[in-house]
């Protein structure tokens, strides 16, 4: 039965955001995927079943795709009679998951592989948006799995586990690989559209190449604002000649 229950604990994590409020954010969406385990411990009625659901009711917002690893270790606590304990670890963990799933999944892998979709269309392969939904459900689907895991095996533990897989340099390669797909496909899109004469694929070339080098100086802690400014001033004086 473990197994069942926590499968159903599982599928139900997937619609956590469908009751949020700007009261409890995700609580009740997060309640309502544990209750097979709080059925399965207390039964489905009762003080203590009661008492059990009220520790899950404090405003949670945490990223959608590392919540079941919350909803794992929920169940990992109460399955070893440590339920009281819940609370204040999905405090402590819920900000860490946030910011690192806004930044590894929003600011990372999302442009990294739409820019990759883009290009594949751009060049022919009228697959590209299909294969990209599919890659992306695949890819986070099993994220989710995985982190649900680790959760239910090892509890709290498996929150420090997890959020020392290094998301933070997997970001920072991806936004800059992202960088220079991005340079690339302007260069390819200028050459293949505008004639050879033109001088719009050499404009591109100096445009990919000022993206990479605001990557590479944002890498280097240098304020790209002050780039920008620069580069819009070294602009308005070409113009002007």
């Amino acid at each position: 039965m473990g197994r069942v229950v926590e499968a159903k604990v599982f599928l139900r994590s997937f619609f956590i955001q469908s009751s949020w409020n700007f009261e409890g954010m995700q609580a009740m969406g997060f309640l309502w995927a544990l209750e097979p385990v709080l059925d399965e411990r207390y039964g489905d009625s009762g003080e203590e079943r009661a008492k059990a659901a009220r520790r899950y009711l404090d405003p949670l917002n945490t990223h959608p795709f590392f919540a079941p690893a919350l909803l794992g270790i929920a169940v990992n606590l109460e399955r070893r009679g440590e339920g009281a304990r819940a609370a204040a670890i999905m405090k402590s963990a819920m900000g860490p998951f946030g910011g690192t799933g806004d930044s590894f999944f929003w600011g990372g892998v999302k442009p990294f592989l739409c820019l990759i979709a883009v290009m594949a269309l751009f060049f022919g392969f009228t697959a590209a948006p299909a294969a990209l939904v599919a890659l992306w459900l695949a890819f986070t689907v099993a994220f989710r799995w995985y982190a649900f895991s680790l959760g239910c095996e090892r509890g709290e533990e498996g929150a420090k586990a997890l959020l020392s897989k290094g998301f933070l340099r997997m970001t920072r390669w991806l936004k800059g690989a992202a960088a220079c797909l991005a340079a690339i496909f302007v260069v390819a899109f200028a050459v293949k559209t505008f004639p050879a004469h033109s001088k719009m694929p050499l404009y591109s070339l100096g445009a990919s190449a000022f993206v990479l080098f605001v990557a590479y100086a944002g890498k280097r802690r240098i304020n790209p604002i002050l780039i920008l400014y620069a580069a819009s001033l070294v602009a308005a004086l070409i113009w002007m000649r």
